[in-house]
């Protein structure tokens, strides 16, 4: 509709519209562009706008993000976000993880425990990708660990230095074959068959070795082996999915000499920390005697990590007292119940009599004497006896040992058992 004309000529006289027609019934009303309606004036369209718009919600949460995820969840999904984006997801292991060895044509299970730590040794931007190469990670460790243990063993390394990879590769196959006999620990030690010294001396040309103190096997360290002195030697493993299993930093070995009747052997236990800085080192005249002529020196001094690793070692010394018996552990260790039995064996008999000071030969009650000892000492003492009913006698007083060694959840190479530890012979490792 044209606008209507406006006459300008009048002067003063006042600017009249033409009169709108009344709204009706389904008709807009005055002043609505709707339809065939006139222009709306200024004034009115403001009131009729302020009328018809939506209320604003002056809450400031609502006001800052309206909507029902909320400004706060919206921020929760943003940090969430920038975490995630700066350091990476998290991750899961499967209980127990399967790892596949195509070469021995079996797969082994392993308890997650013992390798979640090695996940969370590195960065958490590095930590889902690692769990989810986990089994081929492990897998060729395992294989690798295999072949150069039993070429260790053979003589085959002699010339050889191995690296802190190629000792924890080892371990780990150790720990393997652990679960596979099921022998599942967190806390415990190996005894492996060494007859010619090949993997101790393999293991002791490690770069990284260093003569350490240790409370294990005292009476042993004092031999004289491969020309020095019998000091234990800790090799520290760097944490992570190419370390060692159970949060476990560092591996302490030592030679378990011959015996009349047994094999040369190495103790083998992986513990929570290194020892470098220990009561040895003022001692030069003691490390000096520990090592072999020719043999490389112990490694150099990192002051920094060594005295961390000195203090959380002191820390863990005192932690785990009295605990060397604890289920679940299989440390070298006597069980406080078959100790106890033996002890009470040994007392019950004269102090003068020639079958108490049989039983207490060679030590069965010290940490280097242990079951074995003490099984050769019953077998020697029933022999002595020559009358049936004395011998019958001495027979039953052996009922509460016999029980102890009963309960015991690995019976094998009692020949050479000290305690709890975990044995394998050349052998059952090839």
């Amino acid at each position: 509709m044209p606008l209507p004309s406006i006459d300008t000529s009048a002067g003063t006289q006042p600017v009249v519209l033409p009169p709108q027609p009344q709204a009706s019934a389904g008709t807009p009303a005055a002043g609505s562009s709707a339809g065939t309606g006139g222009i709306t004036a200024p004034a009115l369209a403001r009131q009729q706008a302020t009328r018809d718009a939506p209320a604003v919600n002056t809450n400031l949460h609502g006001a800052a993000a309206p909507g029902e995820a909320g400004f706060f969840a919206k921020i929760r999904h943003w940090l969430s976000n920038a975490v995630t984006r700066a350091f990476g997801s998290g991750y899961t292991l499967p209980d127990p993880i399967q790892i596949n060895l195509p070469s021995r044509g079996e797969t082994v299970s392993f308890p997650s425990e013992k390798l979640a730590p090695m996940i969370d040794a590195l960065p958490r931007s590095q930590r889902a990708g690692a769990a989810a190469n986990l089994a081929q990670t492990l897998a060729a460790r395992i294989e690798r660990g295999g072949t150069l243990l039993n070429q260790a063993l053979s003589g085959q390394l002699e010339n050889v230095s191995p690296n802190t990879q190629d000792v924890a590769d080892i371990m780990l196959f150790l720990d393997v074959k652990a679960e596979q006999a099921g022998f599942s620990f967190i806390e415990g030690s190996f005894s492996i068959e060494d007859p010619s010294g090949y993997l101790a001396r393999y293991l002791d040309r490690c770069p990284e070795r260093y003569q350490r103190t240790s409370s294990h096997l005292d009476e042993h360290k004092s031999a004289i082996i491969d020309g020095h002195v019998n000091n234990h030697r800790g090799i520290d493993i760097p944490r992570g999915p190419n370390g060692l299993g159970s949060d476990k930093g560092t591996v302490l070995f030592g030679t378990i000499p011959a015996g009349p009747h047994t094999a040369r052997r190495l103790f083998l236990k992986a513990e929570n920390y290194g020892c470098k800085l220990s009561t040895l080192l003022p001692q030069r005249d003691l490390v000096h005697r520990g090592l072999a002529p020719g043999a490389n020196p112990d490694r150099k001094i990192w002051l920094g990590a060594d005295l961390d690793e000195a203090f959380l070692h002191m820390v863990d010394f005192f932690k785990t007292r009295g605990q060397g018996s604890a289920a679940g552990t299989r440390k070298e260790r006597i069980p406080d119940a078959v100790k106890t039995a033996y002890a009470n064996l040994v007392g019950s008999l004269p102090s003068d009599s020639p079958t108490r000071a049989m039983l207490m030969r060679d030590g069965p009650l010290t940490k280097c004497g242990g079951i074995h000892v003490m099984l050769k000492n019953i077998r020697d003492a029933e022999a002595s006896i020559t009358d049936p009913a004395a011998r019958q006698r001495f027979s039953g007083m052996q009922s509460a040992f016999r029980a102890a060694i009963a309960a015991m959840p690995d019976q094998s190479h009692m020949d050479v058992r000290i305690g709890n530890e975990v044995i394998f012979d050349v052998n059952e490792l090839a």
